[in-house]
């Protein structure tokens, strides 16, 4: 929709320019203009600056004191230093003045803020508006605005470098110049003040706007690791589980940490490559309670532009250890977002200690913990502190003829649970810790920026249905039970329904327990293309009548048959699709065999026989 990317817009604007803002050489605090306060519809619409929505144009002004006339019920502004932004990436700088103010000192003006260009002008902007530089431009220039446009560039390549340039001419050159009259240039850059007053006003809005959900909608690699170049677009929005399959070493792990890179980017870990050749390209988009959307286009090449999905925990193969107790809510080195993707040495963060913590502080708390970790591990009868030790307690059921029973087994501490169940409590305990803390920081990041201070009694306990984000999962069906490979996706989903997981598998198990509109990706490579990716339509619209040997034979596994490497060619295979009724058939034909062994055909009705052949 054309007013979300509008939207969109605005929100990756105000984002740059804050960053911009942080990172500038020329001025301590370059500040920008936002609309007026009283425009209430346009500011719950998440409008920040003035805007043309028709045209998809937004205009962001640097000078105080705007007059402002109405043309053609259109305001227009003058006596201003503004730059212009299209949806089509179009953008331009001008500078007007008003047409009083004319001679030398203009003329001058405008020739050295032109040569201030003159240097990026063939690259950047239009030959049109730098090759007029004799005394006509000028003249037919001098009270009116100027346009200095971009030729080959859109607005994320060129609008950092102009604006280096811009700032650099007002910093340095402009009180250089030596004026022929006393004629003061009227441009006066925006106060700290009001600055300030309108960014809180916007905080404001922004925080009344909670996200509800993320996904991810498409991304573009080159050269990275093995990668040529391969992308994917307009993934759908609905989709809780992306799947990666793939043989071995052909790339599915490159591609979850290129995802990786392109949705956190060096926000803890450096993980963006040094080199220049890598292109990562991620698209993701957050949805609002309000049924608001808004699209991030993350480049690794634009760093100002780039934002960070804070809401995003990636898992390696390594997943079982987590921090000491001690040290559970340090942010170690070795326990980012990112880093147990990329490094076999990662820990994750301490479950134990926040149940421990949970138990005496928030009670609520520990209840959900408890609840979320038995949802997901059905095995799981209750899990207590034992006060004397102070030490996690988990509780398992004892199962017969898999009908659950009142008896359970002794209670048993982490290190001594099953591998399998351990992946899953430090994982899952991961997810929530690192989601929580990542919305309680948003909140709390909004509440300072808006001026309202948080309360010393607010204890904020989220929920895992209330948490949102991306999940990255490197060999989801590694440690687990086919059973759980197949429960797993749909116990995730429940328990985190506004979390989107991707994950690679090697085994057709965790495709059984897919939700709804799942995707299937296929990492494929070759000397040629090197590493691609391929979308598995297909597939995903007749997973749900797929059983396991299908499914292995299909495109996403590539195997001809599955038959046992002992299966003698010459007898039949078993076809049935449950092995209890293999061993139901097998028992009937042991009885038939013994039935026909001790059969004799009564003497009488061979009689019959003969004299009716007679």
């Amino acid at each position: 929709m054309k007013n979300n990317d509008l939207v969109s817009l605005h929100e990756e604007l105000l984002l740059f320019l804050l960053n911009y803002r942080k990172e500038s050489k020329y001025f301590d605090t370059p500040n920008f203009l936002f609309r007026p306060i009283t425009d209430v519809e346009a500011f719950k619409e998440g409008r920040w600056f003035y805007d043309t929505p028709i045209s998809g144009w937004i205009n962001i002004y640097f000078t105080e004191n705007i007059e402002k006339k109405q043309i053609a019920n259109h305001p227009q502004f003058i006596n201003n230093l503004q730059f212009g932004v299209n949806l089509n990436g179009r953008w331009n700088i001008s500078v007007s003045f008003p047409v009083e103010f004319q001679g030398e000192s203009v003329s001058l003006f405008w020739k050295h803020l032109i040569q201030s260009f003159s240097n990026t002008a063939a690259e950047s902007f239009s030959n049109a508006a730098i090759r007029h530089r004799d005394n006509e431009f000028f003249e037919r220039f001098k009270s009116r605005r100027i346009l200095l446009l971009p030729f080959d560039k859109n607005y994320r390549t060129g609008l950092p470098q102009a604006f280096d340039n811009l700032f650099q001419f007002f910093k340095y050159e402009q009180n250089s110049i030596e004026y022929q009259d006393k004629a003061s240039l009227p441009l006066s850059f925006i106060s700290e003040n009001v600055f300030r007053e309108s960014l809180s006003h916007i905080n404001e809005y922004r925080n009344q706007h909670k996200v509800e959900r993320v996904y991810l909608n498409g991304f573009q690699i080159k050269n990275f690791q093995g990668v040529k170049d391969t992308q994917l677009h307009e993934l759908p929005p609905n989709s809780r589980w992306i799947f990666l399959t793939g043989e071995n070493g052909f790339g599915k792990t490159c591609l979850l940490k290129a995802l990786a890179i392109g949705l956190y980017g060096d926000e803890e870990d450096i993980i963006i490559p040094r080199s220049k050749d890598p292109e990562i390209k991620t698209s993701y988009t957050n949805i609002y309670r309000s049924g608001r959307e808004i699209t991030i286009n993350n480049d690794i090449k634009h760093p100002l532009f780039f934002r960070s999905l804070q809401t995003l925990a990636a898992y390696g193969p390594s997943r079982l250890e987590i921090q000491a107790q001690d040290s559970h809510r340090q942010q170690a080195k070795n326990s980012t977002a990112t880093y147990n993707l990329f490094h076999t040495d990662g820990v994750l963060k301490n479950i134990e200690a926040e149940l421990l913590i949970s138990h005496y502080d928030a009670p609520s708390k520990f209840d959900e913990l408890c609840k979320m970790l038995k949802a997901l591990i059905p095995s799981l009868n209750k899990i207590e502190l034992d006060k004397d030790q102070r030490k996690i307690l988990y509780y398992e059921r004892d199962k017969i003829d898999d009908k659950e029973q009142t008896s359970i087994f002794a209670p048993i501490e982490y290190e001594h649970l099953a591998s399998g169940i351990r992946s899953i409590i430090a994982m899952v305990g991961d997810i929530y810790l690192r989601l929580s803390n990542a919305q309680q920081r948003r909140y709390l990041n909004l509440l300072g920026k808006s001026g309202v201070e948080k309360q010393s009694n607010d204890h904020s306990i989220y929920t895992p249905r209330e948490l949102f984000g991306i999940v990255i999962i490197d060999e989801l069906d590694l440690h687990l039970h086919p059973k759980w490979q197949r429960e797993l996706p749909t116990l995730l989903s429940e328990v985190f329904p506004n979390v989107q997981f991707i994950a690679s598998t090697h085994s057709p198990i965790p495709l059984l327990g897919a939700p709804l509109n799942s995707i299937f990706l296929k990492v494929d490579r070759s000397v040629e293309s090197g590493i691609i990716v391929k979308r598995l339509t297909g597939l995903e619209k007749n997973i749900s009548n797929l059983l396991p040997n299908s499914i292995l034979t299909s495109p996403i596994f590539d195997l001809d048959h599955f038959f046992p490497v002992t299966h003698d060619s010459d007898e039949p295979i078993e076809t049935a699709d449950y092995y209890r009724t293999i061993l139901e058939k097998n028992a009937l034909e042991e009885k038939l065999q013994i039935l026909a062994r001790d059969f004799k055909f009564p003497e009488e009705l061979k009689k019959g026989d003969n004299e009716k052949g007679q």
